[in-house]
């Protein structure tokens, strides 16, 4: 790279900053406080207390929970309140045997710590169907609407490959036209990733059927409106840089992968799986 120029550093007044730093320091001194504690914590287990005797040293209450699946919910399929959302405390509640207790691991965003001891565990099984009979019931006439449906846009596609209106096949149904998008449209935009998907791979005057949620829609590609180099540099930019990124990486790849030929190397993975596991 080469430096065309430089800026001088800025100092900013510290009455500009002083809320910053007061919140920099306070949020320090809480993670501070909080390993300290779960240092603590983590020692009171290892002496062989219990998860209640060992939560009494550092002052919190344990939180009895009557049963916990996968998904955070209890036996009603309903979200434990108590339990904070946490990926990392679902994975280690069924990652520890019955009768056991965890290790102190540290909650995503450094948002505290935990410890949990497992009862028992309850295997999977069926519920009776006379409890499950209404969901049973909701899911198969959801399941018969969106066939329905499906079947209604099919025929409605088919009638516009032949060349019928829009408004002629549609009838009664609502027409909609779309803005125009690119083929990575933002995160808000009101297009689905699959309609995206289907138009452009049609061409111009193409249809597809798309399903949505509770339904299947019905799209006409419309037109297509070329991409212009000038007025969207930005984006020409950020294009050619993935995939000269995208190529540099296969590259490398490819390279990689005749030295392990030329030289017979060859990676043995459950090994070295099991060297990380066990550690």
């Amino acid at each position: 790279m080469r430096v065309s120029s430089s800026a001088p550093s800025q100092t900013k007044p510290l009455a500009d900053v002083r809320g910053q730093i007061i919140q920099s320091l306070v949020n320090d001194e809480a993670l501070s406080r909080l390993y300290t504690l779960s240092t603590k914590l983590e020692d009171s287990i290892g002496s062989g207390a219990s998860v209640e005797e060992a939560a009494g040293t550092v002052n919190v209450k344990p939180i009895k929970v009557a049963a916990l699946d996968a998904q955070g919910h209890d036996a009603d399929g309903k979200p434990v309140p108590s339990l904070p959302t946490s990926p990392a405390l679902l994975q280690m509640a069924f990652t520890t045997g019955q009768g056991s207790t965890s290790e102190v691991t540290q909650l995503e965003n450094n948002a505290g710590y935990f410890v949990l001891h497992v009862d028992s565990v309850t295997a999977p099984a069926l519920k009776p169907f006379a409890s499950v009979k209404d969901q049973v019931l909701a899911a198969w006439n959801q399941d018969q609407k969106e066939q329905a449906a499906r079947k209604q846009a099919d025929a409605a596609a088919e009638r516009l490959k032949k060349g019928e209106s829009v408004a002629a096949v549609a009838g009664t149904l609502k027409v909609d036209t779309t803005k125009p998008f690119t083929r990575a449209p933002s995160e808000t935009s009101p297009v689905s990733p699959m309609l995206v998907s289907e138009m452009f791979k049609a061409q111009l005057g193409g249809v597809a059927v798309v399903a949505l949620p509770g339904g299947s829609m019905v799209a006409r590609l419309k037109s297509v409106i070329p991409a212009d180099p000038q007025a969207q540099a930005a984006a020409f930019t950020q294009t050619r840089q993935q995939l000269s990124q995208a190529i540099a990486a296969d590259v490398m790849q490819q390279y990689v992968a005749a030295l392990e030929k030329d030289y017979g190397v060859t990676v043995h993975n459950a090994l070295i799986e099991q060297q990380f596991s066990e550690k």
